[in-house]
């Protein structure tokens, strides 16, 4: 049985890779975006990281 400690630890860890995987899939891209061109820049960097799916899901909340 996963301790509150021990899950908040895992949530903190998932928060953390989701932060370098949005850093690694929309590095370049020009500043100000629509929510279009950071989906679009995310699909042409998909090789960046494994979990674009992620991302873009992230991008259109």
């Amino acid at each position: 049985m996963i301790n509150t400690k021990e899950k908040r630890n895992q949530v903190m860890l998932q928060i953390q890779r989701n932060f370098a995987s949005v850093a690694k899939v929309l590095k370049g891209i020009d500043f100000p975006a629509n929510k279009n061109d950071l989906v679009k820049h995310t699909q042409q960097n998909k090789g960046q990281t494994e979990n674009t799916n992620e991302v873009i899901d992230t991008i259109n909340q």
